[in-house]
Formats: C-alpha cells, sequence, structure tokens
C-alpha cells in the first residue's frame, strides 16, 4: 500500500493548491503594478479638468478615480479602471480565452447635457426604458454592431462618433444621453490608450453635438 503522500489524489489537490497560491501572489504584484502604471497615464489629462482628483482601490483588480468639480465643459468625471482577476488563476485564463482584458469605464457629466440619445458599439445593446420615445437601430459604421438612437442620427454626430472610433478604434460601447452622467465609455486598456490619446478623448467627449 501507497503512503499517503503518495497517492494520485493528494498529489493533484497538493499540485492545484500550489498553482492557486502561487497564482494568486504573482497575480496580484502584476496587477498592482499595472494599476499603477494606468493611474500614471491618466492623472495627466484629467488633472487638465481639475485642480485635484481622488482614487480609491477596488479590491485588487481595480481603481476608482472621482473628479468632483472638474472644470469646463465638465461638470463631474468618473473613471473606473477594472483589471483582469490574474490572482485568480483559472478565472483569469478563461477572460484569456474569452479575448477580455484590462477595461477602461469613463463617465462624463457635461455642464450642458446633449441633445441626442444614443447607444452604439460591438457591446451595446437596445436600451430598454419604460416610456418615452423608443430606440431604433442605425447603420453604426465604422463599428461592427448596432447603433441604438430615439431618433436618426445627423451627418454631424455620425462624424462626431467616426472621430471617436478613430481614435479609440477597438472602443467597446459608447453612450450619450441626456441625463447625468451624460457620456459613457467602455474602452481596452492596452499599450495603444497613451496619455496623449486619453487627452485628446476628454477634449473630443466635451465637444460632444
Amino acid at each position: 500500500m501507497n503512503p499517503w503522500w503518495q497517492d494520485p489524489g493528494f498529489v493533484a489537490v497538493l499540485v492545484l493548491t500550489a498553482v492557486v497560491v502561487v497564482g494568486f501572489v504573482i497575480g496580484a504584484a502584476r496587477n498592482r503594478r499595472l494599476l499603477e502604471d494606468y493611474l500614471a497615464r491618466l492623472r495627466g489629462p484629467l488633472l487638465k479638468y481639475a485642480d485635484s482628483a481622488s482614487a480609491r482601490r477596488l479590491g485588487t483588480s481595480g481603481y476608482h478615480i472621482i473628479v468632483p468639480k472638474a472644470k469646463r465643459p465638465f461638470r463631474k468625471i468618473d473613471v473606473f479602471i477594472f483589471a483582469q482577476p490574474r490572482e485568480f488563476v483559472f478565472y483569469w485564463v478563461a477572460n484569456r480565452v474569452r479575448g477580455r482584458g484590462d477595461r477602461l469605464y469613463v463617465h462624463v457629466t457635461l455642464q450642458r447635457a446633449p441633445r441626442w440619445e444614443v447607444h452604439a458599439g460591438p457591446e451595446a445593446q437596445r436600451p430598454r426604458e419604460p416610456g418615452g420615445t423608443p430606440w431604433e437601430a442605425y447603420d453604426a459604421s465604422p463599428w461592427p454592431g448596432p447603433l441604438y438612437s430615439t431618433e436618426e442620427p445627423n451627418d454631424k454626430l455620425r462624424e462626431y462618433l467616426d472621430e471617436i472610433a478613430r481614435l479609440v478604434p477597438r472602443l467597446y460601447q459608447v453612450r450619450i444621453q441626456r441625463k447625468a452622467p451624460h457620456i459613457s465609455l467602455l474602452i481596452p486598456l492596452d499599450d495603444h490608450l497613451t496619455p496623449q490619446t486619453f487627452g485628446r478623448l476628454l477634449d473630443l467627449l466635451g465637444r460632444v453635438p
């Protein structure tokens, strides 16, 4: 009879535990470094529109940056950084298989509400809001996927959306609405989102039709 430490079941559990523990340590350290890098990239462009900004950790994989009193044309800016859950190795592998990377959520409230109601991008879904004007699907070029709006977008709005798409080609979704936050974006966080690109994006968001 084999001793208990040579039992295949015990060895499998031991290896699995080691993978989980080592993966947690390495993944948490990796996320900590990435989050600090992301904060450094976003800080400068955000401070262009604020005298100060605060940031708080969201567990081991996220940050919430708040600009409560933003300068014109903004009133408030909220930025959420969500890194992949690298500390949970199997969940991280599943995300990699699905092609899901680190993500940035940007929510801005303007001094003046936009006139359009738009939800567009590859991950856009038809908004379900009781009452009011129904949302219709329109051509979303140059993005794959639908463009939903409460009225047919004119050339000025399409040019504006095209400009966002050229600046952030892999943009997952954008929502423009009359109630705060007026503009919400979901963006992949990768090396293409430089401080210069993010700064240009903020400038563009302030010029919504």
